[in-house]
């Protein structure tokens, strides 16, 4: 367990918890505190000194669950997850946040990467203090956000290095479906980890929430969450309507290969067919004698390459070859 304090009109410090007056917080003042592994103990304590229920302690000191969002009388638990990378896929890492009045607790069970950019950025910025509860949240989750865009860049930049291959037909057909279709599923995935916090950003954004932090102003720092959130899932859309277009250019590409392989096989075919038939009919067993000569046997060639020369003449004429 850590804490940081920001004080607007003071020093920024890192307070001894053990003998901290949680009461004598100033409006100036906001204390952060983070549990870094969701240890039972430190949850329980930290429960007691910021006058937590047992219902939020319990979900804090329990096994990672979902999304989710509780206002209680004198302070809000909202919980969001954050996307890692794991293997080849990826992995959501929940984050529990509650926040009263100028404090705000933190809590996870693994490693947040948001959380240690957002202590990188700001720790030192004692305005903060100012801001109150509210804004650190807001701010935390804009952090939040931040890293779902993140997610989104390497793979359009991924989707375009495969259309480029596709349009120069360098295209490994195996790997170019499996390529498209992990792609698809980490869109997918990513969507469907975002839009789980649709309805939390769309609540705290509610007027009732100010009953509670006089500075969590509707028209304010949440609000502002949901347009972003918004905009982070129509990115993803976007995404997923590119790969589409891009396993359609592909799948064109490929029909229209194969039309012109069926177009060269007709030419072809046709362009034997009257030969075929010539020579069928010269080796006829009743055929008259006139024609079982030496000299009509170079005619008959010549007839048939004159008739195939015709045809693929007539076929590169028409584009067909």
């Amino acid at each position: 367990m850590r804490a940081f304090l920001y004080d607007s009109e003071g020093v920024d410090r890192e307070p001894s918890l053990e003998k901290f007056d949680f009461e004598g917080l100033d409006d100036g003042q906001l204390l952060w505190v983070d549990i870094d592994g969701a240890v039972a103990g430190e949850v329980a304590q930290a429960g007691k000194w910021l006058n937590l229920d047992e219902e939020t302690i319990r979900a804090l000191s329990g096994e990672a669950g979902v999304p989710a969002l509780y206002v209680h009388q004198t302070y809000f638990h909202v919980a969001v997850t954050e996307v890692q990378d794991e293997g080849d896929g990826c992995r959501a890492v929940l984050l529990d946040c509650v926040a009263g009045k100028n404090w705000v607790l933190t809590s996870h069970q693994q490693p947040v990467e948001f959380l240690k950019t957002f202590d990188d950025r700001f720790r030192g910025e004692s305005n903060l203090g100012r801001f109150g509860s509210a804004g650190f949240v807001a701010a935390l989750l804009n952090e939040q956000l931040l890293g779902y865009g993140q997610r989104l860049e390497p793979i359009i930049t991924e989707i375009d290095h495969v259309e480029q291959l596709i349009l120069r037909d360098r295209v490994d057909e195996d790997k170019l479906l499996r390529e498209l279709v992990s792609i698809n599923q980490r869109i997918s995935r990513l969507r469907r980890l975002l839009a789980a916090h649709i309805e939390i950003f769309e609540r705290l954004a509610q007027p009732n929430l100010t009953e509670l932090l006089p500075e969590a102003s509707p028209e304010g720092q949440f609000s502002a969450l949901v347009s972003r959130l918004e905009r982070t899932l129509d990115g993803l859309d976007t995404a997923r309507q590119t790969a589409a277009g891009s396993l359609d250019l592909y799948t064109t590409l490929v029909a229209h290969g194969t039309n012109k392989v069926i177009k060269l096989l007709t030419v072809v075919s046709v362009a034997l067919l009257p030969p075929t038939l010539l020579t069928g009919f010269l080796g006829m067993n009743d055929v008259p004698n006139a024609l079982r000569g030496l000299t009509a046997f170079w005619v008959g060639t010549a007839v048939m390459l004159a008739l195939i020369m015709t045809t693929l003449t007539l076929a590169h004429r028409r584009g067909w070859v």
